[in-house]
């Protein structure tokens, strides 16, 4: 019981950009051109997305699914990129997840 209260009061997550951007400049996470400030501008699309969705009650899988189509539906609307991959709009998602939100 003491570790669920434990647990229960972990400190509020800070946003880290520089680590997010180290993430996401590693080896086969990209598949497509960004700036550090479109990586950004899509990693926070990801977390309003992803913060929406978990307090409407859904799953962190349907809340990550939804994330990873706002992210992909951004690069297309705001930054004009039309070759945004599949595995490009997952990797900013799960890195925003882990850094950013």
């Amino acid at each position: 019981m003491a570790l669920i209260g434990l647990l229960g009061a972990a400190p509020p997550a800070i946003a880290d950009e520089g680590l997010y951007l180290n993430q996401m400049r590693q080896k086969n996470k990209l598949f497509v051109d960004l700036t550090n400030e479109q990586l950004l501008q899509l990693g926070y699309v990801a977390c309003k997305a992803m913060q929406t969705s978990l307090r409407s009650g859904t799953s962190i899988a349907i809340a990550r699914g939804q994330s990873d189509r706002s992210v992909a539906s951004a690069a297309t609307d705001s930054l004009g990129l039309s070759d945004i991959d599949r595995a490009s709009v997952m990797h900013i998602t799960q890195d925003a997840e882990d850094f950013l939100c």
